[in-house]
Protein backbone atom coordinates (compact mmCIF):
# COMPACT_ATOMS: atom_id res chain seq x y z
CA UNK A 1 0.00 0.00 0.00
CA UNK A 2 0.79 3.84 -0.23
CA UNK A 3 2.22 3.93 3.46
CA UNK A 4 4.08 1.21 3.33
CA UNK A 5 5.80 2.57 0.06
CA UNK A 6 6.59 5.73 1.92
CA UNK A 7 8.32 4.05 4.59
CA UNK A 8 10.25 1.93 2.34
CA UNK A 9 11.32 5.00 0.78
CA UNK A 10 12.06 6.35 3.71
CA UNK A 11 14.03 3.35 4.91
CA UNK A 12 16.46 4.15 1.53
CA UNK A 13 16.85 8.32 2.16
CA UNK A 14 18.75 7.12 5.50
CA UNK A 15 20.65 4.12 3.52
CA UNK A 16 21.44 7.10 0.90
CA UNK A 17 22.35 9.84 3.78
CA UNK A 18 24.36 7.47 5.56
CA UNK A 19 26.33 6.20 2.37
CA UNK A 20 27.21 9.76 1.40
CA UNK A 21 28.76 10.78 4.89
CA UNK A 22 30.65 7.45 5.18
CA UNK A 23 31.86 8.13 1.55
CA UNK A 24 33.23 11.61 2.80
CA UNK A 25 34.72 10.13 5.94
CA UNK A 26 36.77 7.36 3.85
CA UNK A 27 40.45 7.89 3.30
CA UNK A 28 41.99 5.70 0.10
CA UNK A 29 44.13 2.77 0.40
CA UNK A 30 47.38 3.22 -1.28
CA UNK A 31 46.87 2.90 -4.58
CA UNK A 32 43.16 2.76 -4.21
CA UNK A 33 40.84 4.70 -7.05
CA UNK A 34 37.60 6.31 -6.37
CA UNK A 35 34.78 4.92 -7.94
CA UNK A 36 32.31 7.46 -9.73
CA UNK A 37 29.65 5.92 -7.92
CA UNK A 38 31.24 5.59 -4.19
CA UNK A 39 28.61 7.69 -1.70
CA UNK A 40 26.20 7.63 -4.81
CA UNK A 41 22.63 6.30 -4.37
CA UNK A 42 19.57 5.15 -6.94
CA UNK A 43 16.32 7.89 -6.90
CA UNK A 44 12.99 7.93 -9.20
CA UNK A 45 12.46 11.12 -10.54
CA UNK A 46 9.10 12.28 -11.98
CA UNK A 47 8.04 14.96 -13.68
CA UNK A 48 4.47 15.50 -14.19
CA UNK A 49 4.21 19.18 -15.69
CA UNK A 50 1.36 19.79 -17.91
CA UNK A 51 2.17 21.41 -21.23
CA UNK A 52 5.82 20.68 -20.80
CA UNK A 53 7.46 17.78 -23.10
CA UNK A 54 9.36 15.17 -22.26
CA UNK A 55 12.72 16.33 -23.69
CA UNK A 56 12.07 19.73 -21.28
CA UNK A 57 11.79 17.54 -18.30
CA UNK A 58 14.86 15.42 -19.10
CA UNK A 59 16.98 18.43 -19.70
CA UNK A 60 16.12 19.76 -16.45
CA UNK A 61 16.73 16.83 -14.36
CA UNK A 62 20.09 16.42 -16.20
CA UNK A 63 21.31 19.95 -15.58
CA UNK A 64 20.17 19.21 -12.08
CA UNK A 65 21.96 15.79 -11.18
CA UNK A 66 24.47 16.10 -14.64
CA UNK A 67 24.14 14.74 -18.02
CA UNK A 68 25.72 11.41 -17.45
CA UNK A 69 23.42 10.37 -14.09
CA UNK A 70 19.93 10.54 -15.79
CA UNK A 71 18.35 7.96 -17.64
CA UNK A 72 14.52 7.51 -18.86
CA UNK A 73 12.54 5.26 -17.03
CA UNK A 74 8.91 6.53 -18.61
CA UNK A 75 7.96 9.10 -21.00
CA UNK A 76 4.26 10.13 -21.80
CA UNK A 77 2.54 13.19 -22.56
CA UNK A 78 1.25 13.09 -18.99
CA UNK A 79 4.85 12.41 -17.16
CA UNK A 80 8.57 11.25 -17.18
CA UNK A 81 9.78 9.68 -14.66
CA UNK A 82 13.91 8.67 -15.07
CA UNK A 83 16.42 6.84 -13.04
CA UNK A 84 19.36 8.77 -11.19
CA UNK A 85 22.38 8.31 -9.29
CA UNK A 86 23.21 10.97 -7.36
CA UNK A 87 24.27 12.12 -3.69
CA UNK A 88 21.64 12.46 -1.59
CA UNK A 89 22.07 16.00 -0.55
CA UNK A 90 21.82 16.66 -4.31
CA UNK A 91 18.26 14.85 -4.48
CA UNK A 92 17.21 17.04 -1.27
CA UNK A 93 18.27 20.04 -2.80
CA UNK A 94 16.43 18.91 -6.59
CA UNK A 95 13.48 22.37 -7.76
CA UNK A 96 10.26 21.63 -5.87
CA UNK A 97 7.82 20.44 -8.70
CA UNK A 98 10.07 17.17 -9.72
CA UNK A 99 9.28 14.17 -7.25
CA UNK A 100 12.40 12.54 -5.79
CA UNK A 101 12.25 9.59 -4.17
CA UNK A 102 14.96 7.26 -2.89
CA UNK A 103 14.45 3.82 -4.91
CA UNK A 104 13.35 0.88 -2.43
CA UNK A 105 15.07 -2.85 -3.08
CA UNK A 106 11.87 -4.23 -3.77
CA UNK A 107 11.33 -2.00 -6.76
CA UNK A 108 14.91 -2.83 -8.21
CA UNK A 109 13.91 -6.35 -8.71
CA UNK A 110 12.02 -7.29 -11.55
CA UNK A 111 8.29 -8.49 -11.87
CA UNK A 112 8.39 -11.96 -10.84
CA UNK A 113 12.28 -12.39 -9.95
CA UNK A 114 11.69 -13.22 -5.89
CA UNK A 115 8.73 -16.00 -7.20
CA UNK A 116 11.24 -16.88 -9.86
CA UNK A 117 13.80 -17.50 -8.15
CA UNK A 118 12.15 -19.53 -5.36
CA UNK A 119 10.80 -21.68 -7.70
CA UNK A 120 13.49 -22.27 -10.07
CA UNK A 121 15.48 -23.14 -6.50
CA UNK A 122 12.72 -25.69 -6.36
CA UNK A 123 12.96 -27.32 -9.08
CA UNK A 124 9.57 -27.17 -10.20
CA UNK A 125 9.90 -24.35 -12.67
CA UNK A 126 12.17 -23.51 -15.87
CA UNK A 127 15.44 -22.48 -14.40
CA UNK A 128 17.03 -19.29 -15.27
CA UNK A 129 20.07 -18.79 -16.73
CA UNK A 130 21.93 -16.25 -15.59
CA UNK A 131 21.36 -12.86 -13.19
CA UNK A 132 21.55 -9.42 -15.03
CA UNK A 133 22.56 -6.21 -12.87
CA UNK A 134 21.45 -2.76 -14.79
CA UNK A 135 23.75 -0.09 -12.78
CA UNK A 136 22.35 2.79 -12.14
CA UNK A 137 23.34 5.82 -15.13
CA UNK A 138 26.51 7.52 -13.81
CA UNK A 139 27.17 4.71 -11.65
CA UNK A 140 30.41 3.87 -14.05
CA UNK A 141 32.44 5.84 -16.46
CA UNK A 142 33.79 2.89 -17.87
CA UNK A 143 35.15 -0.70 -18.01
CA UNK A 144 37.13 -0.29 -15.81
CA UNK A 145 34.90 0.90 -13.09
CA UNK A 146 32.76 -1.99 -14.27
CA UNK A 147 35.32 -4.10 -13.23
CA UNK A 148 36.25 -2.88 -9.42
CA UNK A 149 32.54 -3.49 -8.50
CA UNK A 150 32.55 -6.76 -9.76
CA UNK A 151 35.77 -7.43 -7.62
CA UNK A 152 34.73 -5.54 -4.83
CA UNK A 153 31.04 -7.41 -4.87
CA UNK A 154 33.23 -11.05 -5.07
CA UNK A 155 34.68 -10.45 -1.78
CA UNK A 156 31.66 -9.27 0.01
CA UNK A 157 29.07 -11.60 -1.23
CA UNK A 158 30.48 -14.94 0.57
CA UNK A 159 30.91 -12.81 3.67
CA UNK A 160 27.33 -11.55 3.81
CA UNK A 161 25.90 -15.04 3.12
CA UNK A 162 28.00 -16.42 5.76
CA UNK A 163 26.52 -17.06 9.41
CA UNK A 164 26.53 -14.48 12.18
CA UNK A 165 27.61 -11.58 12.86
CA UNK A 166 28.58 -10.66 8.64
CA UNK A 167 24.78 -11.79 8.18
CA UNK A 168 23.47 -8.81 9.85
CA UNK A 169 24.84 -6.92 7.50
CA UNK A 170 22.67 -7.90 4.66
CA UNK A 171 19.31 -7.91 7.10
CA UNK A 172 19.52 -4.35 8.33
CA UNK A 173 20.37 -2.97 4.53
CA UNK A 174 16.92 -5.13 3.76
CA UNK A 175 13.85 -3.23 4.42
CA UNK A 176 11.68 -5.97 4.37
CA UNK A 177 14.04 -7.31 7.21
CA UNK A 178 14.88 -4.40 8.55
CA UNK A 179 14.53 -3.14 12.38
CA UNK A 180 11.80 -0.43 10.38
CA UNK A 181 10.08 -2.78 8.33
CA UNK A 182 7.01 -4.48 8.50
CA UNK A 183 7.97 -7.50 10.67
CA UNK A 184 7.38 -11.43 9.56
CA UNK A 185 4.12 -11.49 11.03
CA UNK A 186 2.47 -8.49 9.24
CA UNK A 187 3.70 -8.87 5.86
CA UNK A 188 4.20 -12.03 3.79
CA UNK A 189 7.11 -10.40 2.23
CA UNK A 190 8.75 -10.05 4.98
CA UNK A 191 7.98 -13.42 6.28
CA UNK A 192 9.24 -14.45 3.10
CA UNK A 193 12.45 -12.65 2.67
CA UNK A 194 13.12 -13.07 6.60
CA UNK A 195 13.02 -16.52 6.44
CA UNK A 196 15.28 -17.22 3.62
CA UNK A 197 18.04 -14.75 5.27
CA UNK A 198 17.65 -16.75 8.66
CA UNK A 199 18.11 -19.93 7.21
CA UNK A 200 20.97 -18.25 4.48
CA UNK A 201 22.61 -17.28 8.34
CA UNK A 202 21.55 -19.95 10.13
CA UNK A 203 22.54 -24.18 9.19
CA UNK A 204 23.43 -23.89 5.61
CA UNK A 205 25.32 -20.47 6.25
CA UNK A 206 28.35 -22.63 5.18
CA UNK A 207 27.08 -24.30 1.80
CA UNK A 208 25.37 -21.09 0.81
CA UNK A 209 28.78 -18.86 1.09
CA UNK A 210 31.00 -21.27 -0.09
CA UNK A 211 28.66 -21.70 -3.57
CA UNK A 212 28.60 -17.95 -3.67
CA UNK A 213 32.33 -17.67 -3.14
CA UNK A 214 33.39 -20.71 -5.57
CA UNK A 215 30.58 -20.47 -8.09
CA UNK A 216 29.07 -16.84 -8.31
CA UNK A 217 32.03 -14.76 -7.19
CA UNK A 218 33.96 -16.03 -10.73
CA UNK A 219 31.21 -15.48 -13.14
CA UNK A 220 30.44 -12.09 -12.43
CA UNK A 221 31.24 -10.38 -16.09
CA UNK A 222 31.15 -7.11 -16.68
CA UNK A 223 29.73 -6.04 -19.54
CA UNK A 224 29.89 -3.26 -22.38
CA UNK A 225 26.19 -1.85 -21.55
CA UNK A 226 26.42 -0.84 -18.16
CA UNK A 227 25.32 -4.07 -17.00
CA UNK A 228 27.15 -6.74 -15.09
CA UNK A 229 26.17 -10.60 -15.60
CA UNK A 230 26.38 -13.61 -13.27
CA UNK A 231 26.12 -16.38 -15.87
CA UNK A 232 26.48 -19.62 -13.58
CA UNK A 233 23.10 -19.65 -11.38
CA UNK A 234 22.34 -23.07 -12.60
CA UNK A 235 25.24 -24.43 -11.25
CA UNK A 236 24.94 -22.37 -8.07
CA UNK A 237 21.78 -23.83 -7.18
CA UNK A 238 23.17 -27.53 -7.92
CA UNK A 239 26.00 -26.97 -5.79
CA UNK A 240 24.09 -25.38 -2.88
CA UNK A 241 21.55 -28.74 -3.65
CA UNK A 242 24.67 -30.96 -3.65
CA UNK A 243 25.69 -29.59 -0.47
CA UNK A 244 22.60 -29.85 1.74
CA UNK A 245 21.79 -33.44 3.59
CA UNK A 246 18.28 -34.39 3.43
CA UNK A 247 16.04 -35.56 1.20
CA UNK A 248 15.01 -33.19 -2.35
CA UNK A 249 12.49 -30.73 -0.27
CA UNK A 250 15.28 -29.66 2.18
CA UNK A 251 17.93 -29.64 -0.41
CA UNK A 252 15.16 -27.49 -2.99
CA UNK A 253 14.69 -24.73 0.64
CA UNK A 254 18.46 -24.07 1.31
CA UNK A 255 18.37 -23.52 -2.62
CA UNK A 256 15.51 -21.09 -2.42
CA UNK A 257 16.86 -19.33 0.72
CA UNK A 258 20.17 -19.11 -0.23
CA UNK A 259 18.90 -17.52 -4.23
CA UNK A 260 17.32 -15.16 -2.48
CA UNK A 261 19.88 -14.14 -0.19
CA UNK A 262 21.97 -13.45 -3.35
CA UNK A 263 18.97 -10.85 -4.74
CA UNK A 264 18.39 -9.28 -1.55
CA UNK A 265 22.41 -8.87 -1.54
CA UNK A 266 22.30 -7.54 -5.03
CA UNK A 267 19.02 -5.44 -4.39
CA UNK A 268 20.48 -3.60 -1.81
CA UNK A 269 23.73 -2.04 -3.78
CA UNK A 270 23.30 1.16 -4.13
CA UNK A 271 25.21 1.15 -7.61
CA UNK A 272 22.15 -1.11 -9.00
CA UNK A 273 19.08 0.23 -10.33
CA UNK A 274 17.52 -2.88 -11.72
CA UNK A 275 17.82 -6.76 -11.18
CA UNK A 276 16.77 -9.38 -13.87
CA UNK A 277 16.89 -13.02 -14.60
CA UNK A 278 17.46 -14.15 -18.32
CA UNK A 279 15.60 -16.82 -18.82
CA UNK A 280 17.35 -20.07 -21.05
CA UNK A 281 16.03 -19.22 -24.29
CA UNK A 282 13.80 -21.82 -25.83
CA UNK A 283 13.11 -22.05 -29.81
CA UNK A 284 9.99 -20.66 -31.20
CA UNK A 285 7.81 -20.34 -34.31
CA UNK A 286 8.20 -24.50 -33.99
CA UNK A 287 4.88 -24.03 -36.60
CA UNK A 288 5.08 -22.31 -39.67
CA UNK A 289 1.99 -20.32 -39.97
CA UNK A 290 1.31 -20.28 -43.75
CA UNK A 291 -0.65 -17.30 -43.38
CA UNK A 292 1.98 -14.15 -42.84
CA UNK A 293 1.29 -12.77 -45.84
CA UNK A 294 -2.64 -12.35 -46.24
CA UNK A 295 -4.11 -14.32 -42.92
CA UNK A 296 -5.40 -16.74 -45.26
CA UNK A 297 -4.03 -20.49 -46.32
CA UNK A 298 -5.22 -20.04 -49.62
CA UNK A 299 -2.28 -20.08 -52.04
CA UNK A 300 -3.38 -16.79 -53.79
CA UNK A 301 -3.45 -15.10 -51.00
CA UNK A 302 -0.29 -13.02 -51.60
CA UNK A 303 -0.88 -9.54 -51.60
CA UNK A 304 3.01 -8.05 -50.68
CA UNK A 305 3.99 -9.77 -53.96
CA UNK A 306 0.88 -8.22 -55.61
CA UNK A 307 1.62 -4.82 -54.13
CA UNK A 308 5.10 -5.47 -55.76
CA UNK A 309 6.72 -5.92 -52.40
CA UNK A 310 9.37 -9.05 -52.91
CA UNK A 311 12.38 -8.02 -50.87
CA UNK A 312 14.22 -6.31 -53.63
CA UNK A 313 17.50 -4.42 -52.56
CA UNK A 314 16.96 -5.65 -48.83
CA UNK A 315 18.93 -7.24 -46.98
CA UNK A 316 17.62 -9.52 -43.57
CA UNK A 317 19.29 -9.79 -40.53
CA UNK A 318 18.37 -13.71 -38.61
CA UNK A 319 19.38 -15.20 -35.22
CA UNK A 320 18.97 -18.33 -34.64
CA UNK A 321 20.38 -22.08 -34.59
CA UNK A 322 22.23 -22.37 -38.25
CA UNK A 323 21.62 -21.54 -41.99
CA UNK A 324 22.35 -24.56 -43.80
CA UNK A 325 23.81 -23.04 -46.91
CA UNK A 326 23.18 -25.83 -49.49
CA UNK A 327 19.34 -25.68 -48.74
CA UNK A 328 17.64 -24.56 -52.22
CA UNK A 329 16.45 -21.93 -51.43
CA UNK A 330 19.80 -20.14 -50.45
CA UNK A 331 22.41 -22.56 -52.45
CA UNK A 332 24.90 -20.47 -54.84
CA UNK A 333 25.06 -21.36 -58.55
CA UNK A 334 28.64 -22.91 -57.61
CA UNK A 335 27.82 -24.41 -54.28
CA UNK A 336 30.21 -22.03 -52.44
CA UNK A 337 29.52 -21.47 -48.68
CA UNK A 338 30.44 -18.84 -46.43
CA UNK A 339 32.77 -20.56 -43.01
CA UNK A 340 31.59 -18.14 -40.93
CA UNK A 341 33.24 -15.02 -39.32
CA UNK A 342 33.89 -15.96 -35.74
CA UNK A 343 34.74 -13.93 -32.40
CA UNK A 344 37.04 -13.83 -30.38
CA UNK A 345 36.72 -14.02 -26.78
CA UNK A 346 40.14 -12.24 -25.68
CA UNK A 347 39.41 -12.21 -21.61
CA UNK A 348 37.54 -12.72 -18.50
CA UNK A 349 35.59 -9.26 -18.77
CA UNK A 350 35.76 -8.29 -22.46
CA UNK A 351 35.02 -9.48 -25.97
CA UNK A 352 36.58 -7.89 -29.10
CA UNK A 353 33.13 -7.50 -30.13
CA UNK A 354 31.37 -9.81 -33.36
CA UNK A 355 30.36 -6.57 -34.57
CA UNK A 356 34.01 -5.43 -35.45
CA UNK A 357 35.14 -9.44 -36.79
CA UNK A 358 32.09 -9.58 -39.10
CA UNK A 359 32.29 -9.52 -43.05
CA UNK A 360 30.21 -9.11 -45.91
CA UNK A 361 30.38 -10.53 -49.74
CA UNK A 362 27.15 -8.46 -51.30
CA UNK A 363 27.88 -9.82 -54.63
CA UNK A 364 26.41 -13.91 -53.00
CA UNK A 365 22.98 -13.93 -54.09
CA UNK A 366 21.43 -14.95 -50.98
CA UNK A 367 23.87 -15.52 -47.71
CA UNK A 368 26.18 -12.55 -47.35
CA UNK A 369 26.86 -12.60 -43.81
CA UNK A 370 27.33 -15.94 -41.77
CA UNK A 371 28.71 -14.87 -38.28
CA UNK A 372 29.48 -18.34 -36.72
CA UNK A 373 29.40 -17.60 -32.92
CA UNK A 374 28.92 -21.41 -32.22
CA UNK A 375 29.60 -22.71 -35.22
CA UNK A 376 28.97 -22.15 -38.99
CA UNK A 377 25.76 -25.37 -39.40
CA UNK A 378 22.50 -25.99 -38.53
CA UNK A 379 21.30 -29.41 -36.99
CA UNK A 380 19.31 -31.71 -39.20
CA UNK A 381 15.87 -30.43 -39.88
CA UNK A 382 17.20 -27.28 -37.93
CA UNK A 383 15.17 -24.35 -36.86
CA UNK A 384 16.96 -21.67 -37.81
CA UNK A 385 16.96 -22.80 -41.91
CA UNK A 386 13.10 -23.18 -40.98
CA UNK A 387 12.46 -19.70 -40.23
CA UNK A 388 15.21 -18.34 -43.06
CA UNK A 389 13.32 -19.89 -45.67
CA UNK A 390 9.92 -18.52 -44.34
CA UNK A 391 12.03 -14.81 -44.35
CA UNK A 392 13.81 -14.71 -47.67
CA UNK A 393 13.90 -18.24 -48.95
CA UNK A 394 14.10 -18.36 -52.90
CA UNK A 395 13.96 -21.22 -54.66
CA UNK A 396 14.74 -19.39 -57.96
CA UNK A 397 18.60 -18.32 -58.45
CA UNK A 398 18.05 -15.58 -60.75
CA UNK A 399 15.45 -13.86 -58.30
CA UNK A 400 13.03 -13.03 -61.21
CA UNK A 401 10.75 -15.67 -60.63
CA UNK A 402 8.36 -16.57 -56.98
CA UNK A 403 6.57 -19.38 -56.11
CA UNK A 404 4.47 -20.47 -53.35
CA UNK A 405 7.03 -22.42 -51.64
CA UNK A 406 9.33 -19.14 -51.40
CA UNK A 407 9.77 -16.64 -48.24
CA UNK A 408 7.49 -13.89 -47.63
CA UNK A 409 10.41 -11.56 -49.64
CA UNK A 410 12.49 -13.87 -51.98
CA UNK A 411 14.12 -11.32 -53.09
CA UNK A 412 16.15 -10.10 -50.33
CA UNK A 413 19.45 -10.87 -48.98
CA UNK A 414 20.02 -12.56 -45.32
CA UNK A 415 22.69 -11.74 -42.97
CA UNK A 416 22.94 -14.83 -40.45
CA UNK A 417 23.86 -15.15 -36.79
CA UNK A 418 24.10 -18.80 -35.78
CA UNK A 419 23.60 -18.93 -31.67
CA UNK A 420 22.85 -22.81 -32.22
CA UNK A 421 24.65 -26.18 -31.65
CA UNK A 422 24.23 -29.36 -33.05
CA UNK A 423 21.94 -30.25 -30.84
CA UNK A 424 19.84 -26.77 -31.19
CA UNK A 425 20.57 -25.17 -27.77
CA UNK A 426 21.33 -21.47 -28.31
CA UNK A 427 24.45 -19.31 -26.68
CA UNK A 428 22.79 -15.53 -26.76
CA UNK A 429 25.70 -12.80 -26.35
CA UNK A 430 24.88 -10.63 -24.04
CA UNK A 431 26.03 -7.74 -25.28
CA UNK A 432 23.10 -7.31 -27.83
CA UNK A 433 25.56 -5.11 -30.30
CA UNK A 434 27.34 -8.15 -30.55
CA UNK A 435 24.34 -10.28 -31.95
CA UNK A 436 22.53 -7.12 -33.92
CA UNK A 437 25.70 -5.05 -35.29
CA UNK A 438 26.86 -7.18 -37.41
CA UNK A 439 23.61 -7.96 -39.80
CA UNK A 440 22.96 -3.53 -39.11
CA UNK A 441 26.46 -3.14 -40.86
CA UNK A 442 25.41 -5.93 -43.62
CA UNK A 443 22.46 -3.53 -44.34
CA UNK A 444 19.68 -4.89 -43.09
CA UNK A 445 17.02 -3.22 -40.85
CA UNK A 446 14.39 -5.82 -40.17
CA UNK A 447 15.81 -8.68 -37.47
CA UNK A 448 14.06 -11.74 -36.90
CA UNK A 449 14.68 -13.74 -33.68
CA UNK A 450 12.57 -16.57 -32.97
CA UNK A 451 13.88 -17.91 -30.12
CA UNK A 452 12.95 -16.79 -26.19
CA UNK A 453 12.35 -17.84 -22.71
CA UNK A 454 8.95 -19.45 -21.45
CA UNK A 455 7.93 -16.59 -19.18
CA UNK A 456 9.75 -13.63 -21.23
CA UNK A 457 8.60 -10.48 -20.04
CA UNK A 458 8.70 -6.69 -20.00
CA UNK A 459 10.20 -5.06 -17.13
Amino acid sequence: DAGLFHTACNFEWRRALHAEGRQRERELRDGERRLASEGKSAFMVCDDRPGVGGVARGDEVRRHFGDASVKYVYNTVDMSCFYVHAYATAALSAPRHLAVEALPSAARLALDSRDFAATAALGTYEEPKALALDLCPGADVGMEDRVQLARAWMEELPLELSAEPHARRLRDELFWTSSEGPGDDAHFQSAAWARALRETAGSTAAVCAAAAKDVLSPALHPQGDGTIIIDKWEPFLDRVRSGVYGDGATQGAAAEACSLSVLGFFATRHEVCHVQFHRRDRLRNLDATGIVQGGSTATSSRVFWDAGLRGQGQVAGISDTGLDQLHCQFREDDSSVLSGDQCTFTSQWWTTTCREEATVTSSRRKVIQYVAYVDNADYNAGHGTHCASTIVGAYDRTHTEISNYDGVAPFAKVAFFDLGDSSGSLSVPYYKNELFGPAYDAGARVHSNSWGASHAGYD
